[in-house]
């Protein structure tokens, strides 16, 4: 296995590459994954768990949680409003104009606050949200990492200062009232205080990484101070019967009993979090390595499945995180006939060599666990004790692993799959390969050219499977080789 590591650039290229995945891959052009075998689509003998190995120190989990919180409260600085048109509802993120250009106004704001924001004045319509500063976000969203023991799952806990403002307007006498955190008027009063904890785990069948709401104490409330008020008219003795019950209902949301109750709504709430989730979380698919590799020529079936899930196991200490990668390959020429023995059919440009048995010489790799999969074990290097550090001692952000395992079981497929049966000619070289460039080489060659300019074509022919090597990356010992045996070059003359 070898190692890298990134600055925060690439930790958050990271994350947000998986982030933005779905079932049906997240790289531009891939195909979605055959139905069967179940769970996948892809043989569970054919994946590793822990195949690509990541640990995040503290350094790079505080950047990371940094950055979600910016990105929270970028989105959240001027609001978030709800226009209400006749029986339509549409929810956007507007700032101060947009809002106040509305026909009826912004009926909802919803933004971040802080325990030490200024006195401000609930707004009048067309109910502009309240100005909006950096003093006021820096205690608006915190997110924080909990060190957890080995083998229990890790726990992120984010902790959200709130308020909220409810303008509605009564049309018939053209006033508006308002519901509004106390903490809008009066410094002194708490903002909406809540804590949400998410669990970071992997899934008991399938191994992959989840991420649900933690079986206890998952969502609380410390404080929901709401008032009401009005700009006069009927709606002034309409707010004289709504403020009790108001206050009535804020004082019951903010005592222990309605922690109960949310926590017993916890699953259905859990169920929301999901539909947010990509699934899965990471990068699956069917590379089309025809339309990749166009120029070159290779087979029409020549389809490479990939595999990159974070799973198998995830813990944290040190304030970091270690998790392994999921990480498989598959080749099949023909998709439809996916049952057991007919999962890696080899492409017709190869001979046909056995399938990768990680359970067997040379890969000796134990049972994951997971659909029939196999476990390469965390590596010491991703322990966290000591985390990797840079020339001058520096702690980095991240540090990845590349297993050799999984590079020769994606080398086995690549060739499997008759991506690596490939046609070299005039037209990808840019006319630059013809008769006449081959007898500079072999003089003789002359003796039977009319046009030296006669255009040339390699093809490509591999009999066996590349396999890798694993160095110290000096200019001696490179960090990655790659042999191949018997790779065999036809050569066409076109005269």
């Amino acid at each position: 296995m070898f190692f890298t590591r990134a600055t925060r650039g690439a930790l958050i290229a990271l994350t947000f590459a998986s982030a933005c995945s779905s079932s049906s891959g997240a790289l531009s052009g891939l195909k979605p994954l055959p139905k069967d075998p179940a769970p996948f689509g892809m043989p569970g003998s054919q994946i590793i768990e822990g195949g690509i190995q990541a640990r995040i120190t503290k350094s790079g989990m505080d950047k990371l949680l940094h950055t979600l919180t910016d990105t929270v409260e970028a989105t959240l600085k001027t609001g978030i409003c709800a226009s209400g048109d006749q029986n339509l509802v549409i929810t956007d993120v507007c700032d101060a104009n947009d809002c106040a250009g509305h026909t009826q106004g912004c009926p909802a704001f919803l933004y971040l606050a802080s325990k030490d924001r200024p006195n401000s004045t609930h707004p009048s319509a067309p109910f502009p949200p309240p100005a909006a500063n950096n003093d006021d976000m820096k205690n608006g969203i915190t997110v924080t990492l909990e060190n957890s023991a080995p083998g229990t799952p890790p726990i992120i806990a984010v902790h959200a200062l709130i308020d909220l403002l409810v303008p509605m307007h009564v049309s018939l006498s053209d006033c508006y009232m308002y519901a509004y955190t106390e903490h809008l008027n009066d410094n002194t009063k708490d903002p909406i205080d809540i804590q949400i904890r998410l669990q970071i785990s992997t899934d008991p069948i399938t191994g992959e990484l989840t991420v649900h709401l933690a079986p206890t104490n998952a969502i609380t409330i410390a404080s929901l101070g709401l008032n009401t008020d009005s700009n006069g008219g009927i709606c002034s003795l309409i707010n004289l019967v709504l403020s009790p019950v108001v206050s009535f209902v804020s004082d019951a949301l903010s005592s222990s009993l309605a922690n109960v109750i949310i926590n017993l709504l916890s699953p259905a709430i859990d169920l929301l979090l999901q539909g947010i989730l990509p699934n899965p979380i990471g990068l699956t698919g069917v590379v089309d390595m025809q339309s990749l590799l166009s120029k070159y020529s290779p087979p029409a079936n020549a389809n490479l499945e990939i595999f990159e899930v974070p799973g198998g196991y995830v813990e944290s200490s040190a304030g970091g995180l270690t998790l392994g990668i999921m990480t498989g390959a598959n080749s099949d020429s023909d998709e439809t006939t996916r049952t057991p023995g007919f999962d890696s059919e080899p492409s017709d440009c190869v001979p046909v060599r056995s399938v990768p048995a990680l359970g067997s010489a040379p890969f000796n790799l134990p049972a994951g666990g997971h659909s029939g999969d196999f476990r390469l074990n965390p590596a010491g290097e991703f322990s966290g004790d000591p985390d990797p550090t840079d020339a001058n001692g520096v702690a980095q952000d991240i540090a990845l692993g590349l297993s050799r395992s999984y590079l020769d079981l994606a080398g086995f497929h690549l060739y499997n799959s008759g991506s690596m049966c490939l046609r070299i000619d005039a037209r990808s070289l840019q006319n630059q390969f013809n008769a006449g460039t081959l007898a500079v080489l072999v003089p003789s060659i002359g003796n039977l050219l009319e046009d030296r300019k006669a255009p040339l074509m390699l093809g490509l022919r591999p009999t066996s499977a590349p396999t890798f090597s694993v160095g110290a990356g000096s200019a001696t010992d490179p960090l990655i080789g790659m042999a191949i045996q018997d790779l065999r070059v036809d050569l066409y003359a076109f005269l």
